[in-house]
């Protein structure tokens, strides 16, 4: 018998104490679950995980308590953990009653290894870019609170936009009457 972890007599009751243990919403168990494949065993009028279901919940919730996401938990989790699992498995060749078609699970594992590193090489990429934008965003808040520190002819050029755009300075009593002018001549 598989040792038993978070048992109860329903399925919902289940999902009620994942929610409670983890201090999630009921939709991200689901979601949890389901990414990583968990179903439930029922027998004799009970429902639970099994240590291995468990952990696997457990290392998901610690992957996104550390600031990870749902999808490169996948691409980096899951994708390792099936790719341990098929290379288990002895290299053999499958063959149906139609002898042309031969399917060779070692090179169903090459693939594996090769999405694998690519899985890598995408989520360093992201991470390389996403860490040049936020260097990008930093760098440009502290220019624009810190003129000074930018090269003499961007400081001139800043200085020059800005006496453009700045309001001119007017005289109120000869604005006054030009505005009383031009009403005047309305009214002719």
């Amino acid at each position: 018998m598989e040792n038993k972890n978070l048992t109860s007599p329903s399925a919902n009751q289940l999902n009620q104490k994942i929610q409670e243990h983890f201090g999630i919403k009921r939709s991200q168990a689901y979601s949890r679950t389901k990414k990583l494949g968990i179903k439930p065993h029922k027998e004799n009028g009970e429902v639970w995980l099994d240590n291995e279901q468990f952990q696997s919940l457990e290392k998901l919730h610690q992957h996104l308590e550390n600031g990870g996401t749902m999808e490169d938990y996948q691409t980096s989790e899951i994708v390792v953990a099936k790719s341990q699992e098929i290379q288990q498995q002895q290299p053999q060749t499958i063959s149906t009653t139609n002898q042309d078609q031969t399917i060779n699970i070692a090179q169903e594992q090459e693939q594996i290894g090769q999405e694998e590193k690519l899985a890598k090489l995408i989520k360093s990429a992201q991470q390389r870019a996403a860490g040049i934008i936020i260097a990008e965003e930093m760098l440009t808040a502290q220019f624009k609170e810190n003129t000074d520190l930018l090269d003499e002819d961007l400081q001139e050029q800043v200085r020059a936009a800005r006496e453009m755009n700045a309001p001119k300075s007017v005289d109120p009593t000869a604005y006054a009457n030009s505005l009383v002018e031009k009403c005047l001549g309305m009214l002719n």
